[in-house]
């Protein structure tokens, strides 16, 4: 009986799992591998049998869901799996507009961690929404606006007041951050 090849250390690109498989296939019989086929592949191929055996049981597996002869690579299957938050944030949307002002007052409306709803914010699947308020003007207001811009008119030479004096107070500014 022959020694197995020697353990590699590097993982198998996809050409070459795409090449083990097509041997494997190549020798089966209605899907059926002979015995000591898998040992003489991983001969050929210079690997281990059992990673042979795992690569046919994976590409069986994945042909009963598929119908495709692959061993994908589980490189990328590794880790913590991300959280879907989308019935969470779901719940934003019947939240008033004053208990959503910032990320503690929304997260807290949501029932999420303030740092969870930034990072959703972060990654797009919130966007922030500022409005700075203006108001309707209905006939009475443009009429008061035009009144106030004429008294600032000098009579004698008809030109603007150099208003040095003036101090305009912009009361919505005042009014942007509610208060928590």
């Amino acid at each position: 009986m022959e020694t197995p090849a020697p353990a590699r250390k590097t993982n198998l690109t996809d050409a070459e799992r795409h090449q083990v498989l097509t041997e494997l296939l190549q020798q089966s019989i209605n899907g059926v591998l002979q015995r000591g086929t898998l040992a003489a592949v991983a001969t050929v191929q210079g690997i281990h049998p059992s990673t042979v055996s795992r690569l046919w049981t994976r590409a069986k597996k994945e042909f009963a869901e598929t119908g495709c002869f692959v061993a994908p690579s589980l490189k990328r299957h590794k880790g913590r799996h991300a959280s879907d938050h989308t019935h969470t944030l779901e719940r934003l949307r019947g939240v008033d507009v004053a208990a959503r002002s910032t990320v503690r007052s929304a997260a807290a409306a949501c029932g999420m961690a303030p740092t969870t709803l930034f990072r959703q914010l972060q990654q797009g699947r919130l966007r922030s929404h500022t409005s700075v308020v203006k108001p309707i003007l209905s006939d009475a207001n443009k009429a008061e606006r035009l009144q106030f811009s004429l008294s600032h008119i000098q009579r004698d030479t008809m030109l603007y007041d150099k208003m040095l004096d003036t101090v305009h107070v912009d009361e919505k500014l005042f009014y942007i951050t509610q208060p928590t």
